[in-house]
């Protein structure tokens, strides 16, 4: 019983630092993604306000903005938890 018990534990341990992996990998595919569309709705934006006939264009850069928020929130909201600790029986 005992072994089975130290068994779930160490697989337990096991699957806490590969999901841990995985959310640092999340954070920064959301990091990721957030610095290309915020660089693509800037450059929208401000390209289509250069344009003199045709500043309409600047309306497709906010879109891109509005990804590049909810990435940015996403990425604030995902982070990779330490593993829990273990109490310590006192020396008796």
């Amino acid at each position: 019983m005992v072994a089975a018990v130290v068994a779930t534990l160490r697989q337990s341990a096991r699957f806490q630092s590969v999901s841990g992996g995985l959310l640092r990998s999340a954070r920064g595919l959301w990091l990721g993604l957030t610095l290309v569309a915020a660089f693509v709705g800037l450059f929208v934006v401000v390209w289509g306000l250069r344009l003199p006939e045709f500043r309409e264009v600047s309306v497709l850069g906010l879109p891109f903005l509005g990804l590049a928020f909810l990435s940015g929130r996403l990425a604030q909201n995902v982070r990779a938890e330490p593993p829990p600790t273990t109490p310590s029986k006192p020396a008796a």
